[in-house]
């Protein structure tokens, strides 16, 4: 079940205080099978006191197990995938390899993204250049001359899209890594 439900029963009911089965029992009990995701998070938040994570975290494991979504599935029924790497530089040289189009260009090959906003040395949001997904990029400082980034790349239409979206993000921030070491 861990597969299919995000990470193990055992993990999940040390934090929450039940396992999958008993998540999912309660859940069908109470009427959730064909609740929509929001509302079932809100629900176990206000009937259990889940916090906001675990509220997600378990109405995704629901509705895994119930077939209404796969891994890496929105809600919405798109597809997104997250990678993150840490780099030995600071943040601002981090955000300035993204944020400067011919910097961009050095290590993310023939792909030019449009930037469609930016939060200095916080985050990036581009538009792919499919014209239909949309890539998000977080910066985080991990203390002096250590960095990371996470790049979601989000409203990919096909579960096929997932795994070479998430090798091409991979391939690309080991060249960054090359680029800027």
């Amino acid at each position: 079940m861990r597969q299919s439900l995000g990470m193990s029963s055992e993990a999940v009911q040390k934090k929450t205080g039940r396992t999958w089965e008993q998540w999912i029992s309660t859940l069908d009990r109470d009427g959730c099978s064909e609740t929509p995701h929001k509302e079932i998070a809100e629900y176990l938040a206000n009937k259990y006191q889940l916090g906001a994570w675990w509220s997600q975290t378990v109405a995704i494991g629901y509705e895994r197990a119930h077939g209404r979504r796969t891994v890496n599935q929105k809600s919405s029924g798109d597809y997104a995938v997250s990678v993150t790497k840490t780099f030995p530089v600071s943040i601002d040289r981090l955000y300035l390899a993204w944020n400067d189009d011919r910097e961009r260009s050095k290590w993310l090959g023939d792909e030019t993204p449009k930037v469609t906003s930016r939060a200095e040395c916080k985050s990036l949001r581009m538009k792919w250049t499919d014209d239909k997904s949309a890539v998000s990029v977080r910066f985080t400082d991990k203390g002096p001359g250590k960095s990371s980034v996470t790049v979601q790349h989000e409203k990919l239409s096909r579960k096929g899209q997932v795994d070479g979206m998430r090798k091409y993000w991979s391939g690309a921030l080991d060249r960054l890594a090359q680029g800027i070491l």
